[in-house]
């Protein structure tokens, strides 16, 4: 079947449930400055599709690439203040990819995400993690814990 993205976006918030529903007030975000400029990564384009629907709703400006090359193509073209990037990836993992952002642009947020309970090498500097599926009040608190850490 063929799907337009207003489609493909609603089958992902069907997916995710009542998970992209608003969530109390509490659970906003306590980022300062206003919107930041995230660069998600993940090899699934539906997973992709619905992390980018969910930042883009919370105000962010986000872009995507599917795979940690892409990634380090981006960031050498464009600034991002934020990477949040799928663990389990063909050819480069995203603890891996971490590494190289810590080394090459150190002042990028980076949150770790995963489908998966145990990380093997996923300990880079304890970064924030992100379990699928997502949830909009572990987002807002993950990209708080990596903008402030990396403040």
């Amino acid at each position: 079947s063929r799907f337009t993205v207003t489609q493909l976006a609603a089958k992902v918030k069907e997916a995710f449930g009542e998970e992209l529903a608003e969530a109390p007030a509490a659970a906003r975000s306590l980022v300062p400055d206003g919107p930041l400029r995230i660069l998600v990564v993940d090899d699934e384009p539906l997973v992709s599709l619905g992390l980018v629907d969910l930042l883009e709703g919370e105000g962010h400006a986000v872009a995507e690439a599917s795979s940690a090359q892409e990634a380090i193509n981006r960031l050498t073209a464009e600034a991002f203040d934020l990477v949040v990037t799928d663990h389990t990836m063909p050819g480069m993992t995203g603890s891996d990819l971490a590494r190289i952002i810590r080394t090459r642009w150190p002042g990028v947020g980076i949150v770790l995400s995963s489908g998966h309970v145990d990380l093997p090498g996923a300990d880079i500097a304890k970064l924030p993690r992100l379990d699928k599926p997502y949830r909009v009040d572990q987002v807002r608190r993950a990209v708080d814990e990596a903008m402030c850490r990396d403040s």
